[in-house]
């Protein structure tokens, strides 16, 4: 396998797992609050994430041994770490598992119920299936064909910016509604998680290169990749739809294309959720086989059945699913994720594939702002 492309290999899967389910509840918040307040997150929250993922893969490839995140929070933190990450950790992957569940199901039903009929939670249940049985087989993601996923992605993006541009009423793109300012935060900082797979990713540079020094380029390339898709896709979205934008974002396109939007985007939003749906489901099958040795199938029982049990329990609210997760959940893990980097920083047993210097104080001022979107966002929810 040729060296460029095994880099195109792992910049796909890790790109391909970041642009997921959370780009299709974009465009709806940007209707709430305004395209620009949604422009401002993605740099922000964009730039948190690329400096939270390096730290972490700086810690990952300088820590001997295999580890997810609640390993590396006891490693550097201690007891308290562990279980405190443990605990964001598992109940953010239920809440990002489940918002793919949630959605696979709905896109697959668009696409085969006129075909075959059947009820949305029979679809439900065929796609749950499926990534269980992936999951339960150890495919990573869908071996060998992240970066067939990743050029479609790419390819369709471009295709609905130049059929819908004829559409967009720019003056969609210009209202601001600061009463809602702070709605799309949760669901950006979800969009853009894709941390607990950076392990994964180190494990992949090992086994092609015997190293993990591309691991940087392919962090800071598949962030930037993904601000430009999820700015094309919710400029057009919004453009079209304006306050008539669908939670999901595909149905409130059906007025302006017809039916065979619903077919284009339920296409587009299996290919986004299903490679993801794999990933985050390993990731933690292996959050309880490595870090708290539990039993393997054990392990693969709880990291698929519990979302589908929420799911029947009745947590099928999309907006409310990505924003609880991403706004509180993901932000105590990245709040974790920057203390493990002060404390681990003079810690470690080896040396990382590469070095960030960023100092402490500026650590901290990060941490601070994570703390005060998780407030924001328990005042919004509860």
């Amino acid at each position: 396998m040729k060296n460029w492309f095994k880099y195109l290999l792992v910049l796909s899967t890790f790109t391909g797992t970041i642009i997921g389910a959370g780009i299709f509840g974009l465009p709806y918040v940007a209707s709430k609050s305004g395209f620009w307040p949604l422009i401002y997150y993605f740099i922000v929250i964009g730039f948190i994430t690329i400096l939270a993922n390096l730290l972490f893969g700086q810690i990952i490839t300088a820590t001997p041994g295999k580890h997810r995140m609640p390993g590396y929070a006891e490693k550097y933190l201690g007891p308290w770490g562990k279980k405190v990450t443990f605990i964001a950790s598992t109940l953010a992957l239920f809440g990002v598992i489940l918002a793919y569940l949630i959605l696979g199901g709905e896109f697959l039903f668009n696409l085969f119920s006129p075909l075959l009929g059947g009820s949305l939670i029979l679809y439900v249940l065929i796609y749950f299936a499926a990534g269980a049985y992936l999951i339960f087989r150890g495919a990573r993601s869908i071996a060998g064909t992240e970066i067939i996923f990743l050029i479609a992605i790419i390819a369709l993006v471009i295709i609905f910016l130049l059929v819908g541009y004829s559409k967009i009423s720019f003056n969609n793109l210009m209202t601001i509604d600061l009463k809602n300012i702070f709605l799309p935060y949760g669901v950006v900082v979800f969009a853009f998680w894709g941390l607990e797979v950076i392990p994964e990713l180190n494990d992949m540079l090992i086994k092609y290169y015997g190293h993990a020094r591309n691991l940087k380029s392919i962090i800071i390339t598949s962030v930037l990749i993904s601000i430009l898709i999820y700015a094309i896709f919710t400029f057009v979205v919004l453009g079209i739809t304006g306050n008539n934008t669908s939670t999901e974002a595909v149905n409130g396109l059906k007025k302006s294309f017809g039916e065979k939007i619903i077919i284009f985007g339920s296409i587009f939003g299996l290919i986004t959720t299903f490679t993801s749906y794999i990933t985050f489901g390993l990731t933690l099958k292996k959050i309880f086989w490595y870090d708290y040795k539990v039993n393997k199938n054990l392990a693969w029982a709880i990291a698929c059945f519990v979302p589908l049990i929420l799911y029947f329990a009745g947590l099928k609210n999309f907006i409310g699913i990505t924003g609880l997760t991403g706004g509180i959940l993901l932000g105590v893990e990245a709040i974790i994720i920057f203390l493990v980097c002060i404390r681990g920083e003079n810690k470690c047993e080896g040396t990382p594939a590469y070095r960030i210097w960023l100092p402490n104080f500026l650590k901290y001022l990060l941490i601070l702002i994570l703390l005060v979107g998780v407030v924001v966002e328990v005042f919004n929810h509860f």
